[in-house]
């Protein structure tokens, strides 16, 4: 056996008696042996353009059943590593954005530390003035692993494995606007033919930009809200599964794959705009 191999065993086996003390007893498909996998953002970036302001919210815990769940922030490994399962009645929590369009300080919902597989990240952009026509990813960027390959030039993309999509929703008005984005989130979890908006294929385009949603309602800023939802989710799509090849030192496409590839990966940074 030669030297990188036994380091990748040796590596998975370290790896997973972590991730089972960490994450319990939850199952991924085909990380259920070696989960250790994730996406790692430094940061996120949010801008509104043409006139366009809104504030921001991310989804913190569910209540199903008298029971709570953590929402975008998972403490069982302290981080913002998103939900696996969306539950009745969401709660967001506030969150300001600085000149930037980014957050200050370590407990930073937008620094996506971890991103386990099959999980997601829920965000919502409440319009504060402004009509905005579009929401897009603008730029991002993606750092490879040249040990990580599927052939002697191409190495594995973790944006092959990360789906975005988002939508928008006028709702009435109340009081209290964390009550009306809770009941925006009652259509967006159950609303259909949502469509993958990050579909990057060998090689990734750093430059890529994609339009995540561009058919806002028209709403009554003085009697509705208009809710914005992005959801940011590593895919546990049998497409993405792969099998490390022990004679060619390759990754290959294997609907039974138990590879934890993805794991030395990471975005180094998404930058969204909501505009006109």
């Amino acid at each position: 056996m030669n030297k990188k191999l036994l380091k990748r065993i040796f590596f998975f086996i370290a790896g997973s008696s972590v991730t089972f003390a960490s994450l319990g007893m939850a199952t991924f498909a085909w990380f259920a042996t070696t989960r250790t996998s994730r996406v790692t953002v430094n940061t996120i970036e949010l801008a509104g353009a043409n006139g366009v302001g809104f504030d921001f919210y991310y989804l913190r815990k569910f209540t199903d059943n008298e029971t709570t769940k953590d929402g975008n922030y998972n403490s069982y490994v302290s981080k913002y590593s998103g939900y696996e399962k969306s539950y009745a009645s969401a709660t967001f929590q506030a969150v300001t954005l600085n000149e930037s369009g980014t957050v200050d300080g370590a407990d930073n919902p937008l620094a996506i530390d971890q991103l386990w597989p099959a999980h997601k990240l829920t965000y919502a952009m409440v319009i504060t003035e402004g009509t905005p026509t579009k929401f897009t990813l603008d730029s991002w960027s993606e750092n490879a692993d040249e040990d990580i390959k599927i052939n002697s030039s191409t190495t594995v993309k973790l944006s092959w494995a990360i789906n975005m999509y988002g939508y928008a929703y006028a709702v009435t008005s109340t009081e209290n606007v964390l009550t009306d984005i809770a009941t925006a989130y009652q259509s967006y979890r159950i609303q259909e033919g949502l469509t993958d908006a990050f579909t990057s294929t060998a090689p990734a385009v750093p430059a890529q930009t994609a339009t995540i949603f561009n058919s806002f309602p028209s709403f009554n800023p003085s009697l509705q809200r208009c809710v914005l939802f992005l959801t940011i989710e590593f895919s546990n799509d049998s497409g993405t599964f792969y099998t490390y090849n022990e004679s060619t030192g390759y990754y290959e496409k294997d609907i039974s794959g138990n590879s934890n590839c993805y794991e030395t990966l990471s975005l180094s940074s998404l930058a969204f705009t909501v505009g006109a």
